[in-house]
């Protein structure tokens, strides 16, 4: 043989065909040739075959008993016929059966029950906030009456007039002998003056709206700061509040220990915010926040009479929300909305701060009456400010807005908590990050500029703290700070904008007891505002992703926005400066 094939013998002989095949419990298929013989083939067929699972068949009679028991269990007529029941009840205690001697202390006893039933009715107002809006047709016979008899225009004069006269007579029977809150007076027309003198469109001005604005700020601040019941009040929700963050306590301690959580800032912070992002969290996924934002809103555009619904629901939930959580209620309008509109999103988020970082601060010993009052000032001075330095000039396409809960929101209380959590953890890092970079450039930079001045001048001790004070201390002493503190609340002011406001209150807590107590009450209502460059970058790149066809509205109009945000911290310091004896 030669090696090579023969192909006489290249036969292919077609292999053998299975006397029958059998699939076993895997799936695996066994044919007759290799099957084993010590195997039976009919118990293959029994494993192979698998027995169905018996489902539990539960009584339709059991079914329906437990949906009718869910529906009236998480029926909202239920739970508030139980909260009428029992504030009844409570009542009869202590007013028909508890004789002893009454000291009506706003926050203890029957103060405390008067108090949560307010907030109570204030819920239930807000809940049938349609209803509540239809009071309004009682005042407009009158106004109709007013306008047949002496024209719309005199009807306008007379109502703003004597608003005007009045609180004009009152404030100089008020302050006549006070000169520093006059310096207030003069700070609020100045504001004024400035906004007027940069605006655009001086010819489209609707001085109706910023005087609405203007008026119900100082209405506001009269009420929550000279009336002693009201200013008890408030103190009285301050103090429960505090005593609420209070609870956050208890897990840092148990998380970092009982002296890291009470000494380190880190960690007395985190906690709060984590807390009461938590808090917020529950409320809007119960429909309570939003709907309590929704009628506050409407109360705003009624009394303030813009021409959109969804700026003023923007300027209500900028109280409670940041400035980038609350565009988030009304990013499917943001499209339609005019450049008049998102300006004043915009300047209502730069110009007030969140609720949780509101509750840090706090935490940390600033005023919780002046910063509670501040944010709501601001809120309402932020439409009135912005409709004066750029009004409306488009007709309005989101006069009304409609809640709507998306579907995609989370349904239980552990979706909820890793949601809060990592929004909460976004804002710490924020706050952390910021802290320690800015704690350490401002001293790297006192240093540059000292030697620097030093070498060239021969004057030692200009820092940048300084310069910045330098820069805005007359804008301190118009809001109403005493003369030997405004360069010092003014550097406060320039560290709120240049850095950001957490910053400012750490070194306004360390002022407490150098600088007069008026002089305190300015700054913190001059430095309540996100109004800074940071916050201004994450405003604007939030919005361009909500909305990328107003990306051109966002960016050109992001530094005018911050000039009016501070502009608005200004008027509400001015105004708690000319109020505050």
């Amino acid at each position: 043989m030669d090696g090579k094939e023969n192909p006489a013998f290249d036969i292919e002989t077609p292999p053998l065909e299975p006397v029958f095949t059998i699939e076993d419990s895997k799936g695996e298929y066994l044919n007759g040739n290799n099957f084993n013989n010590g195997g039976q083939l009919n118990q293959l067929d029994e494993s192979a075959q698998q027995k169905p699972k018996k489902k539990i068949k539960i009584p339709k009679s059991v079914v329906d008993t437990w949906t009718r028991v869910r529906r009236v269990l998480t029926n909202k007529r239920v739970a508030h016929m139980l909260i009428v029941l029992y504030f009844t009840g409570a009542l009869i205690y202590w007013f028909a059966i508890n004789t002893s001697a009454r000291q009506w202390i706003i926050c203890q006893d029957e103060g405390l029950l008067l108090v949560l039933l307010f907030f109570y009715l204030i819920y239930v107002i807000c809940y049938f906030g349609h209803y509540v809006g239809k009071i309004s047709m009682l005042i407009r016979p009158i106004y109709r009456l007013s306008i047949k008899t002496i024209g719309p225009l005199m009807t306008k004069i007379l109502i703003y007039g004597l608003q005007v006269g009045a609180l004009t007579a009152y404030l100089i029977w008020d302050i006549w002998d006070d000169f520093s809150r006059w310096r207030s007076i003069i700070g609020v027309f100045k504001n004024l003056f400035v906004l007027w003198l940069f605006s655009s469109y001086k010819r489209k001005i609707k001085i109706e709206v910023p005087l609405r604005s203007l008026l119900l700020q100082f209405y506001i601040c009269l009420i929550m700061l000279r009336i002693p019941f009201v200013n008890d009040f408030i103190t009285c929700i301050t103090s429960k509040f505090t005593a609420f963050l209070n609870f956050s306590k208890g897990g840092g301690s148990m998380v970092f220990g009982e002296e890291l959580a009470n000494s380190v800032f880190a960690f007395l912070v985190m906690p709060v915010i984590l807390f009461l992002s938590f808090v917020v969290a529950i409320l809007n996924h119960l429909n309570i926040l939003p709907r309590f934002i929704s009628s506050l809103g409407r109360a705003l555009l009624w009394v303030l009479g813009t021409q959109s619904e969804v700026e003023a629901f923007t300027s209500a939930s900028s109280i409670f929300l940041g400035q980038t959580e609350s565009p988030i209620l009304i990013q499917h309008y943001l499209p339609k909305m005019t450049r008049s509109e998102i300006f004043t999103v915009m300047v209502s988020g730069l110009s007030t701060i969140a609720g949780s970082v509101m509750a840090a601060y706090i935490q940390f010993g600033i005023s919780a009456v002046h910063m509670i009052t501040a944010s709501i000032m601001s809120s309402i001075g932020a439409i009135g400010l912005c409709k004066l330095f750029m009004p409306d000039t488009e007709p309005s396409e989101t006069k009304e807005m409609e809640l709507k809960k998306d579907n995609k929101e989370k349904v239980n209380v552990f979706d909820i908590t890793s949601s809060s959590a990592s929004n909460a953890f976004e804002i710490i890092k924020s706050i952390v990050a910021c802290l320690i970079i800015w704690l350490s450039v401002i001293p790297f930079a006192n240093s540059v500029i000292e030697t620097f001045f030093y070498l060239l001048t021969g004057i030692s001790g200009v820092t940048f703290e300084y310069l910045l004070g330098l820069l805005f201390t007359p804008f301190a002493y118009l809001m109403g700070a005493d003369w030997a503190d405004s360069q010092k609340v003014g550097k406060l002011v320039g560290i709120k904008i240049v850095i950001n406001e957490f910053v400012a209150y750490t070194e306004l807590k360390d002022l407490e007891g150098i600088i007069s107590e008026r002089s305190m009450t300015v700054a913190t209502y001059a430095l309540c505002g996100f109004s800074n460059f940071g916050a201004l970058a994450t405003l604007v790149s939030t919005l361009k992703v909500m909305a990328p066809s107003k990306t051109k509205d966002f960016t050109k109009n992001a530094y005018w926005a911050l000039l009016v945000a501070n502009v608005v911290c200004d008027m509400t310091a001015c105004i708690a400066g000319a109020l505050t004896p």
